[in-house]
């Protein structure tokens, strides 16, 4: 009676050690590693690999992001340091020309105070010649400022150059449309006219037609 019991309990604990859970298997000392080289050898789906594609490209897009990130603000820090240095380079610069400037309308300004202060007892002609040194610094002056002064006598009338304050008629038609007067010298920087010359100009008229009969 006791072997017949134990008969089944023995089945049974052989069929417990048959039937063993598939993680107490893989808590033997290499049961991770065979577990874990089983998920690899399982396939991926093609949907699974894109995915896995597309994280690797959007890891590395954001390293490149982050790379052009650092590089726009030193770029940044390097404008803004290139914008300030060139800023303070102008500056000192305007102010070189303006000490250059001064220097030689100083010289012009005692000057007059010379010709004023002997004015009294100079002759006409000693006072004109003062006056034409005076206006040959004044002109050296405005020389070391890059203006020149020009005549328009003669020139083609160009608005950009010339301001009219009036038109004379003329028979000559070479005439025609010609600086016949500069009344007041223009003046150029370089290349820019910073005041223009005011001027005479000649207008073209037919001359009237005499009677033959006369």
């Amino acid at each position: 009676m006791n072997q017949a019991n134990d008969r089944p309990g023995n089945g049974a604990a052989n069929d417990d050690a048959g039937l063993q859970d598939p993680v107490e298997l893989a808590e033997g000392d290499d049961g991770v590693e065979e577990a874990a080289e089983v998920v690899q050898a399982v396939p991926l789906t093609a949907e699974q690999q894109q995915i896995l594609d597309l994280q690797d490209e959007l890891s590395d897009m954001g390293q490149k992001l982050r790379q052009y990130a650092v590089s726009v603000d030193r770029m940044r820090g390097e404008f803004e340091a290139s914008k300030v240095r060139l800023e303070r380079e102008h500056q000192r610069m305007l102010a070189t020309e303006k000490v250059g400037a001064a220097q030689g309308l100083l010289t012009v300004l005692d000057n007059v105070d010379k010709a004023l202060a002997s004015a009294g007892g100079a002759t006409l002609e000693s006072f004109v010649a003062g006056i034409q040194m005076i206006r040959a610094d004044f002109e050296t002056a405005l020389g070391e400022l890059g203006i020149e002064r020009f005549d328009a006598n003669g020139e083609r009338f160009d608005p950009e150059r010339h301001e009219a304050m009036t038109a004379v008629p003329v028979t000559d038609p070479k005439l025609d449309s010609r600086v016949l007067e500069s009344i007041t010298a223009g003046a150029a920087l370089g290349d820019n006219i910073i005041r223009p010359a005011v001027v005479v100009v000649g207008r073209y008229v037919a001359p009237a037609k005499t009677d033959e009969a006369n």
